[in-house]
């Protein structure tokens, strides 16, 4: 019998944390950041991946488990409202996109273009949803990356 409990209680220890292991593909709190880079799915999934800071400038983020590879959406002046923005650089306005992987980044702020949509924000939860596409410029090289299909929601840290 004590080898019974024993057993058993080895199986629930185990079962536990197992499933307590948190991996990138879970996401119970629904926020997410996907786009097609060049064709191809990018994915991030949780809040500690998915996040926003609203302060003199309004940026998404995401970024992969690994570190090295993201997409960042910044909105200049940060008065966020439910409404279509197109990527630009003024005195007075920024709209940009980057796409990082590695030691390359692929950003919008010396070819504007392309837009941020935000179709649902809400201070209070801390939650901005919204689509995204842009053509991203690697500055050193001239190389580009199409970025499509892109869609959020994340949570915001202040």
């Amino acid at each position: 019998m004590k080898s019974f409990l024993r057993g058993f209680c080895l199986i629930l220890v185990t079962a536990f944390f197992i499933s307590g292991c948190w991996s990138e593909d879970s996401n119970p709190d629904g926020f997410f950041m996907r786009a097609k880079i060049d064709g191809e799915l990018f994915e991030v999934k949780g809040e500690l991946f998915c996040t926003y800071v609203d302060m003199v400038s309004f940026n998404i983020q995401s970024t992969k488990i690994n570190g090295i590879e993201g997409i960042t959406l910044t909105i200049f002046p940060s008065d966020i409202r439910l409404q279509n923005y197109i990527m630009q650089q003024t005195d007075e306005v920024i709209v940009a996109g980057q796409y990082f992987k590695d030691d390359a980044s692929y950003a919008t702020i010396h070819n504007p273009n392309g837009r941020i949509t935000i179709t649902a924000y809400d201070p209070n939860k801390k939650i901005v949803e919204g689509t995204f596409e842009f053509v991203g410029k690697d500055l050193y090289s001239n190389a580009t990356k199409n970025i499509t299909e892109g869609k959020f929601r994340c949570r915001g840290l202040n």
